[in-house]
């Protein structure tokens, strides 16, 4: 049994009515017993109903059903597992290009700032992880300046798979050269309090990405480590998830929002040595 399957028959217990909600989830030994499966299993498929918010995990006390109702099929974590680049494109397009219209007739002077100097950034690194990080900042700031909240927390929580479809085509300077730019001009369009431009702009800079993006593999369950370059960036920080959490810790993106405001903060996630062991 998978952590994925262990995922499915806890969530089928609760859904079910046969672990209430606000009652405390069997222990992890019962756990293990009752599906046959060791308690590293187990202690996994906790953390990722925790993840979800069906579960509550109360240190000391015991891990809690909070809901009833599965809030799972929107979890990264699962979705990673099984998302092809294609869908992460299309899903993107629809969620940032409408965040791109409100934000432009919502922005602050303060959101534009930010988002200016993010690109300020962007075109004075090289380091593959820093760009990363700050494209990152770009689009979910950008997203966070359409005052919709909804949208902001949708894109945050597809955010590691923003990263790796991004890292996947890392080294290929086509895509860089010709998705760059786009940032640009849908920023100039935000500026401008021009809607409709905003959009199509966000629009275009996504499915210039989508367009470059290789025929192989582009409807097969995304893996970064197809490139060659994105498999030595792994490498250097021993596994996928420590490289995409080097671009996405909390530590990260405030190093990146400081060092783009000009402050001189150093990235604290952006070597191998700084990402979480």
């Amino acid at each position: 049994m998978s952590v994925s399957d262990l995922v499915d028959a806890i969530e089928s217990d609760i859904l079910a009515g046969r672990i209430e909600p606000g009652t405390a989830l069997p222990g992890e030994r019962q756990l293990a017993a009752r599906h046959n499966v060791g308690r590293p299993l187990v202690r996994e498929a906790i953390r990722s109903l925790a993840a979800r918010g069906m579960l509550d995990i109360q240190p000391g006390r015991g891990t809690f059903v909070v809901v009833g109702t599965s809030l799972g099929r929107f979890d990264a974590t699962e979705l990673s597992t099984r998302a092809t680049p294609r869908q992460i494109a299309e899903s993107r397009i629809i969620l940032e290009g409408q965040a791109a219209r409100l934000a432009a007739e919502r922005a602050t002077p303060a959101d534009i700032e930010l988002l200016e100097s993010f690109l300020l950034e962007i075109d004075h690194t090289t380091d593959p992880v820093a760009r990363a990080r700050l494209d990152v900042a770009f689009h979910l700031t950008l997203a966070r300046a359409s005052g919709n909240p909804v949208i902001e927390a949708m894109l945050a929580s597809v955010a590691p798979l923003m990263v790796k479809l991004m890292l996947s085509s890392i080294g290929d300077g086509r895509t860089a050269d010709a998705s760059y730019p786009m940032h640009r001009r849908c920023l100039d369009a935000v500026r401008d309090g021009d809607p409709d431009r905003a959009q199509a702009e966000m629009v275009a800079h996504l499915t210039a990405a989508a367009d470059r993006a290789p025929t192989s593999g582009y409807d097969e369950p995304l893996d970064i480590t197809n490139s060659v370059y994105a498999r030595d960036l792994v490498g250097d920080y021993g596994s996928v998830d420590r490289l995409v959490e080097a671009v996405l810790s909390p530590q990260a993106r405030r190093a990146a929002r400081s060092t783009a405001a000009g402050t001189g903060a150093e990235p604290e996630a952006a070597s191998p040595t700084n990402a979480t062991r």
